[in-house]
């Protein structure tokens, strides 16, 4: 199990945590403009190595809690490992506030490889996500929830390799269920966190928290650990 120090309730389950992003973990001046964002499982290599395009740290500005601040125009992350491959049963959490008035793609973690992606986890008037459909596109869970600015959200995205259920909640009341193709395989090339494939001005405005991902189902136990830690820590109401 892994512990947030100082916060008896912010345990999150350690088998096969292939992700954790977590501004608040992070010990910087404020408006840092970061090269990097650590990876808590070690696993990841997460940078933006244009100066130009690095994204802000800045101290307790969520919930007495750091976050990130992305600007909308160019600022981003990658990585070019992937964290969740072939499709396999997979769990991804992410919290985030935006900012800005675009109504455009702008995500807050994507996978690249076109669209044979993994997970893409966005933030759009009606929030969503996306999952390679198995046949050279991809599939879209969307709720129909407009996204306010200036307040964190939680979304989560789940998939289940041997039936295909890809399902999708947006501050744990509002949820899409789909199905893909079971025994489509995609692989991925690594990941953008703050930006749609890096093109047509499509940059995520605001800040995101933290992100955590799984490569496995989750129980229903076990989602509700982590939302709880997450809306208790971001201030988002249970």
């Amino acid at each position: 199990m892994f512990n947030y120090p100082g916060q008896s309730f912010s345990i999150i389950p350690s088998d096969s945590l292939a992700l954790w992003l977590d501004a608040n973990s992070e010990i910087l001046d404020n408006g840092y403009m970061m090269p990097s964002w650590k990876d808590k499982t070690g696993l990841m290599s997460v940078s933006q190595q244009y100066p130009a395009c690095r994204p802000t740290f800045y101290k307790s500005v969520i919930n007495g809690c750091h976050a990130i601040r992305f600007d909308g125009d160019s600022a981003f992350f990658t990585c070019q490992q992937p964290f969740l491959t072939n499709l396999e049963n997979s769990v991804v959490f992410s919290v985030a506030m935006r900012t800005g008035n675009e109504t455009a793609r702008n995500f807050i973690i994507e996978t690249i490889n076109g669209l044979t992606a993994s997970h893409e986890v966005n933030q759009l008037s009606n929030p969503s996500a996306w999952i390679d459909n198995g046949s050279g596109g991809a599939t879209q869970a969307s709720v129909s929830n407009s996204v306010v600015s200036n307040i964190p959200v939680l979304l989560r995205s789940s998939y289940k390799a041997s039936t295909g259920a890809f399902n999708f909640s947006y501050n744990r009341i509002y949820s899409k269920a789909i199905t893909r193709t079971p025994g489509m395989i995609a692989t991925n090339s690594g990941f953008n966190i703050g930006t749609y494939r890096n093109a047509d001005g499509r940059f995520f405005e605001g800040y995101i928290c933290e992100i955590i991902a799984y490569s496995r189902a989750l129980t229903t136990q076990e989602i509700n650990q982590i939302e709880n830690y997450l809306c208790k820590k971001w201030g988002i109401p249970l």
